[in-house]
């Protein structure tokens, strides 16, 4: 797996965050079941320096405020305890109509209970659907956000129950996490400089 860090500066102290593609992907695609990682990328500035033409400028440091990158790494980890055993897996999901397949992408599936269904498990721990239906203008809004990784079985009105696969996963950013927010709390600036860079 490709790997990645980024470097916090506060008052002549740095440290190094080093994570891995898959560790990366968990941050990025935090919503719908993980949306305190949307404001963790945020306050670390993951894109700040990143253009579409040039990559990221792994040279290029930003300045972002240090309460407000702590404060996203507190929730983020809060929610990661809590949520530890439902995030240490990722999930495939098939249907009783076709025992054989297991899809761990996003696909329509119909409807269930008469709205339009979607579902992913592009998400590393995370695997979900959305349902949505017609709105007065004419297209199509989400009317409910569906977590699949417990609960009872959901059965969609096409395909049949749905079924879960799910298999242990690598992700872990407790560890860094806890070693940001003491660095952090350690630090009384109100700003930081980041950059986000490659292993040397």
């Amino acid at each position: 797996m490709k790997e990645y860090c980024f470097t916090v500066e506060c008052e002549l102290r740095s440290i190094t965050v080093r994570y891995n593609s898959r560790e990366l992907k968990f941050i990025v695609l935090g919503r719908p079941l993980l949306p305190s990682a949307e404001d963790f990328k945020k306050a670390v500035g993951l894109w700040d320096n990143f253009s579409v033409a040039h990559g990221m400028d792994t040279k290029a440091w930003t300045v972002k405020s240090r309460p407000g990158l702590l404060l996203a790494a507190e929730q983020l980890a809060q929610v990661i305890e809590r949520d530890r055993e439902l995030l240490q897996y990722d999930y495939q999901f098939g249907f009783s109509s076709n025992p054989q397949q297991k899809n761990s992408a996003a696909m329509g599936v119909g409807t269930v209970g008469g709205k339009g269904a979607a579902i992913s498990a592009k998400h590393p721990g995370q695997l979900y659907m959305e349902l949505w239906e017609k709105g007065p203008d004419g297209n199509g809004r989400i009317v409910e956000t569906k977590d699949l990784r417990a609960g009872p079985p959901v059965v969609t009105d096409e395909l049949g129950t749905i079924k879960v696969y799910r298999r242990k996963n690598k992700v872990d950013w407790i560890p860094k996490l806890s070693q940001l927010i003491q660095f952090l709390r350690e630090n009384h600036s109100d700003s930081i400089r980041i950059r986000h860079h490659y292993p040397d």
